[in-house]
């Protein structure tokens, strides 16, 4: 509720200067048979300056009976509200006042309202319960980014921030969760209802903002345990809330919360601020997770694990998701640090960044239709990969001494990117603004091409784009690079200069070519670098040694730029997948992970032409097959780590690339299963993977049995694993089935996304799922428009597409991003198919010559 509607001092969309929310006292009364909710807010407010409108957010409800009361001095007294305008596409309403507000005084806006609970999964949203339950359906509050004003009317954007007091009226036998802990419970009388209900009262919060409200009610239970803070001794109650069907298989996310807690309170020499600490488990969310202030609310395939199962796949995102979320309790930055960082979030951001449409991290002047597309992956991953390359220079335990400076210094406070600057500045010495500055307020990021010249090597940076080397008009950004220089000397000691840094186009460094060097160490900067000539030659084989001086985090880096560079025509796509040869004796899981992602680009952008298919999958099997086998499919308990990843991974492609003993060795499995109803002998690490060859392979005996698999599953992981595997099959007539089951006749939820991801891995439906997107655009637009969802389907619906056709068909429907990815697409097959052929046969009619055999003769490479 903000104010002077006629000039808002932001974008479009955003709210007046001139009012302040300072507390919110929220009632909602939810009714989980007629899916309707009714309340009351009362907003205290600020008034910063003389107004005579009130300026709120407010979408989707219904409004009644305005109230302002002016509190000025010692007096307090109402003014009339002589009109109320809402403005459905900005999702704000303007109200006139009788009279002007001076400076300085306050007022409280007392509002009710009503609406209806969401099917989609933006707002007040209404999963169903499992069966056996006294009501269908339960409810939960999804605010991020800008859906409070869905349930609440407010003053909806993040930096307005205040303390809530939130009191839930609901049936009796409900369990009420908020961001507090509950005061009190009473019996409570609605008015004109003849059912009984109870009114819960949670504590009130410290100042924090709207999209991090939470509350749900339902028939949950939960989990419990607690931990003592290590800085003042305070024990807090730590639980996980779930549904009956699920809450078994909560154990481990609890456990990792436990840990996590006191160990960040340690890491950031501060104390978590509230007096308790839940995570609620909700079917059909579609966020992954929300770091809702002392009620983090989340996916079931991100927080449950069976206790018996052996899948660590699983188990590692159980514990990424609770412990990512978890930290969110202090700050909000996404931050990771080592190489698995770098194939799941540090890639993304790059890929995101490297597009036209991109856009920088720090958006000044947002407007509220671009509020969901900023608030997106390129946000979190490239700001995360930005504050590591910058805990890289400033040395990690001084960066850490910053943050911790940063959040002491802002406890409940608004505020701005210099703030961190500002604190890292004080403790490091350096001047931290003047390294981040172009790296948060500016599109995109750099190619350093580096050639050796006569006494050391030349260094040009330029701005790095997807689609090919940038325009001078494109290319006007001078970042300040960290270069990273690692040297290695000739008794294998190591070395990294951290503090060089490129400040111009171009510049010459000296130092000794003898030595093995590679910038950019531990591929800590968010750039990428581009090796010519010689140097190229130099880092091939440096890769290929049994001792390389080179990190995994350096071969992670090497090989995504590898493919990245030749998907941009910076280098031959021939070159990138003989550099890959040269990976050949590794052992490290990650890295063949990041292999087997690289060639997965490759394969899925020619996927229509049938003979370079043909003669990837046969490279693919070379490099993944005799691992897979020498690995088998016997996983143990007390085997490491990275044998077990690595075993999942090379099976996995080589199933994928047709290895015809691991196809039949899956199919064997699910067949047994589909006997026996025992899943046992399924690897959970390989479920998915069996599901998929299983229904790929099949017939509609494997199909049906998936499908009433991904209804009856006990598993959540299972079911999960069902609705992945459903879109497999290469038969037309039952896509058209699960499109019509799945799609059209879902109330909404998770399921569909996932129904999206298995349609668009299978290159026989891919086209098929393009074309359903477009003939059934406005129904998914009304299930889904206006959360992560819409997002999601719409990536995900077109992104696999690779020709020209496919782009123009799909131009008037999506959003650039989706369109920049299909052109992208299509430029490499166009530019790159003759030498991809020429070099997949070369190498088939040669005794299949690795790069290194064949000469080493490449001109350019990367890294």
């Amino acid at each position: 509720m903000s104010n002077d509607a006629s000039s808002p001092t932001f974008g479009r969309g955003r709210l007046p200067s001139s009012v302040k929310p300072r507390h919110y006292d929220v009632k909602i009364t939810t009714d989980l048979v007629d899916l309707t909710f009714t309340g009351r807010v009362k907003t205290r407010l600020d008034i910063l300056e003389a107004v005579s409108t009130i300026t709120f957010h407010s979408v989707g409800l219904d409004l009644e009976d305005p109230q302002v009361m002016v509190f000025d001095g010692d007096t307090a007294h109402y003014v009339d509200v002589v009109n109320m305008e809402p403005d459905p596409k900005i999702q704000w309403v303007v109200l006139t006042l009788a009279s002007v507000v001076r400076a300085g005084a306050s007022a409280q806006l007392i509002l009710d309202f009503k609406g209806n609970l969401s099917g989609s999964q933006a707002g007040y949203c209404r999963p169903k319960t499992p069966s056996g339950s006294a009501s269908e359906y339960y409810a939960f509050t999804q605010l991020a980014p800008m859906a409070a004003r869905r349930v609440f009317p407010c003053l909806d954007e993040p930096g307005l921030k205040a303390t809530f007091a939130i009191s839930l009226i609901t049936d009796p036998n409900n369990v009420n969760l908020s961001n507090m802990p509950v005061v009190s419970e009473t019996a409570y009388v609605v008015a004109g209802s003849e059912k009984s209900w109870k009114r819960t009262v949670f504590g009130v919060t410290p100042p924090m903002s709207t999209y991090i409200v939470a509350f749900a009610t339902g028939p949950f239970t939960y989990r419990e345990t607690s931990y003592q803070s290590p800085i003042s001794g305070v024990i807090r109650p730590v639980r996980v809330y779930a549904t009956s069907d699920m809450i078994s298989q909560a154990g481990y996310s609890l456990e990792v919360a436990e840990k996590a807690l006191p160990l960040y309170e340690q890491f950031f020499d501060l104390e978590y601020p509230l007096p308790k600490f839940d995570t609620f488990i909700c079917s059909g969310f579609d966020a992954g997770a929300v770091e809702n202030w002392g009620l983090i609310i989340g996916s079931p395939v991100s927080f449950l694990l069976d206790p018996k199962s052996r899948d660590f796949k699983s188990k590692l995102r159980v514990a990424h998701m609770q412990a990512h979320e978890t930290a969110h309790m202090w700050i909000y930055p996404d931050w990771d640090c080592d190489a698995r960082f770098l194939s799941e979030r540090f890639k993304g951001g790059l890929t995101l960044d490297s597009k036209n449409s991109s856009h920088p991290i720090e958006v000044p002047d947002l407007d509220i239709d671009n509020v969901l597309e900023i608030f997106d992956g390129l946000s979190y991953a490239k700001g995360a990969s930005v504050l590591r390359m910058l805990s890289a220079h400033v040395g990690q335990d001084q960066f850490w001494k910053g943050v911790s400076k940063y959040l002491k210094d802002h406890t409940y406070d608004s505020t701005v990117t210099k703030d961190l600057w500002d604190s890292l500045s004080a403790v490091t010495g350096i001047d931290v603004s003047d390294i981040t500055d172009n790296w948060v307020t500016k599109i995109g990021f750099p190619v350093l091409t580096v050639s050796e010249t006569g006494d050391g090597i030349h260094i040009r940076q330029d701005r790095f784009l997807e689609t090919g080397p940038a325009q001078a008009e494109d290319n006007e950004t001078i970042w300040n690079v960290p270069l990273n220089i690692l040297t290695a000397a000739k008794d294998g000691v190591v070395s990294v200069d951290y503090k060089t840094v490129l400040r111009e186009r171009e510049t010459t460094i000296k130092l000794n070519k003898a030595l093995p060097y590679k910038l950019n160490a531990n591929t800590s900067g968010f750039y990428r670098v581009l090796y010519t000539g010689s140097a190229a030659e130099k880092i091939a084989r440096l890769v290929g040694q049994k001792d390389t001086p080179l990190s995994v985090t350096d071969r992670v880096g090497l090989i995504l730029d590898a493919i990245a560079l030749a998907k941009a025509n910076f280098t031959a796509v021939s070159e990138s997948l003989a550099f890959l040869e040269h990976f050949r004796n590794e052992g490290d899981a990650i890295v063949w992970t990041t292999i087997a992602e690289g060639l997965n680009e490759v394969v899925d952008t020619w996927w229509e032409h049938e003979h370079i298919s043909s003669m990837l999958a046969s490279f693919q099997r070379d490099l993944f097959s005799p691992i897979a086998q020498r690995l088998g499919f016997k996983y143990s308990a007390d085997e490491f780590v990275n044998v077990q990843s690595l075993r999942t991974c090379s099976i996995t492609q080589a199933a994928l690339a047709g290895d015809e003993l691991v196809i039949q060795t899956l199919k064997t499995k699910f067949s047994e299963f589909m006997k026996s109803g025992d899943d046992s002998n399924i690897p959970g690490d390989l479920q998915v993977l069996t599901y998929s060859i299983a229904n790929k392979y099949g017939t509609r005996t494997e199909y049906d049995f998936l499908k009433q698999l991904s209804k009856d599953s006990s598993s959540e992981p299972g079911r999960i694993a069902a609705l992945l595997g459903i879109g497999a099959s290469e038969d037309l007539s039952l896509a058209e089935e699960t499109w019509k089951t799945y799609v059209r006749e879902a109330i909404g939820g998770s399921d569909v996304s996932y129904i999206f991801v298995g349609l668009k891995t299978n290159p026989r439906t891919r086209r098929f799922l393009a074309e359903k997107f477009r003939e059934d655009f406005d129904l998914l637009t009304k299930k889904f428009g206006g959360n992560y969802s819409f997002q999601i389907l719409l990536r995900n619906s077109h992104e696999m597409l690779s020709t020209v056709e496919d782009h123009d068909a799909a131009k008037k429907f999506f959003e650039t991003k989706t369109l920049d990815t299909i052109l992208t697409r299509a430029a490499w097959v166009e530019r790159s198919t003759e030498d991809l052929q020429q070099w997949l046969e070369k190498r088939d009619g040669s005794g299949k010559k690795t790069f290194a055999e064949d000469g080493g003769s490449s001109k350019c490479l990367i890294a």
